[in-house]
């Protein structure tokens, strides 16, 4: 691909650029990170994006993996990252295009549940355990980070690793189970 940004007889300057010469074989994703968190980003960290103009029902994650970090802070406090992708044969990827973008700067395994399976009673929180077709229990959480969605819950010993969780509508089982304990 290339961009001719003259046309003949025109007059240019000599730091104006004349040609823009691109070679779509071999794309990047160049990321613009905060100075305050620049410190987290190393070489071979993945990069997970979508590109900005996906809809919302049809994004596409991609992946990259941190290649070079700047090593200047530009005029609005940010610093270029740039990653080399996984999958370069993307039709949908041209020069140019916005994405949005995580690097995963720590990486932990930890049980987690989907914010709507979790509830707050009484001052704890809570999870629902499926104990049998239309019947289940509450068991108290102690919760840790959240992300995308999720997050971290530290189950009492008591609880079996293989239980199955209510995974949405925690708030809807909760206000039936008190209503189905107040007319007993």
């Amino acid at each position: 691909m290339r961009a001719v940004n003259v046309t003949v007889g025109q007059s240019v300057t000599a730091t104006e650029p004349l040609f823009e010469i691109v070679d779509p074989e071999h794309l990047h994703v160049e990321l613009v990170v905060f100075e305050k968190d620049i410190a987290r980003v190393q070489k071979g960290q993945l990069v997970r994006f979508t590109l900005a103009s996906d809809s919302a029902g049809s994004l596409r994650e991609r992946t990259a993996h941190v290649y070079l970090t700047g090593k200047a802070i530009g005029e609005d406090r940010t610093v270029r990252v740039h990653g080399h992708l996984d999958e370069e044969n993307d039709p949908a990827l041209l020069p140019g295009l916005y994405v949005r973008a995580t690097i995963e700067t720590a990486r932990s395994t930890a049980s987690a549940l989907p914010n709507g399976a979790l509830v707050r009673f009484a001052g704890q929180h809570y999870a629902f355990v499926v104990e049998a077709v239309g019947r289940y229990r509450m068991v108290p959480v102690a919760l840790g980070r959240s992300e995308d969605g999720y997050t971290e819950v530290r189950l009492p010993a008591s609880t079996a690793p293989t239980a199955l969780f209510v995974t949405d509508g925690a708030y809807s089982l909760l206000a039936k189970m008190k209503n189905a304990a107040e007319e007993e």
